[in-house]
């Protein structure tokens, strides 16, 4: 038995156990796989861009071309989120008992099948974020520590 252990803490650790279980480990992983694929590609081909400087904007360009045609994608698949929390009281009478609960299902459906756009939308949007960080905020950061630390 561990010292200081209580039936408190003991608890939380179940919750925690429990908890991670029912993690989806299997989404994590294609999340990181997806986005490191894709910035993989995205800054290889953004090295290339300096021999052959059409490839550079092609790149940055279909890569936000991507990016948004996939948020147009998860928001009109979703039906604009206009679903999201109705019940079936919610929804007018005219509609019949099963087609109130065809409606519900279809949304959560929905919206649970989308999540693979949403990390097609990540592993997109990751890249472009890092490159902008990179050049935007990148050389301010490192010069405003080395003024800090006179180097």
């Amino acid at each position: 038995m561990r010292r200081n252990d209580t039936p408190e803490k003991r608890g939380e650790r179940a919750a925690i156990r429990d908890a991670l279980k029912k993690f989806n480990w299997r989404l994590l992983a294609v999340l990181v796989l997806a986005c490191a694929v894709s910035s993989i590609l995205y800054f290889v081909l953004i090295d290339l861009g300096g021999r052959y400087p059409v490839l550079f904007k092609i790149t940055t360009a279909s890569y936000a071309v991507l990016l948004a045609a996939a948020a147009v994608a998860y928001v009109a698949y979703n039906r604009g989120f206009a679903a999201r929390g109705v019940t079936e009281d919610m929804l007018p009478d005219s509609m019949s008992p099963e087609e109130k609960r065809e409606y519900v299902e279809s949304a959560a459906l929905r919206e649970k099948r989308s999540k693979w756009l949403l990390i097609a939308m990540i592993a997109l949007a990751l890249p472009l974020l890092v490159d902008l960080f990179r050049l935007f905020v990148w050389d301010s950061v490192t010069g405003a520590l080395r003024s800090m630390l006179g180097s």
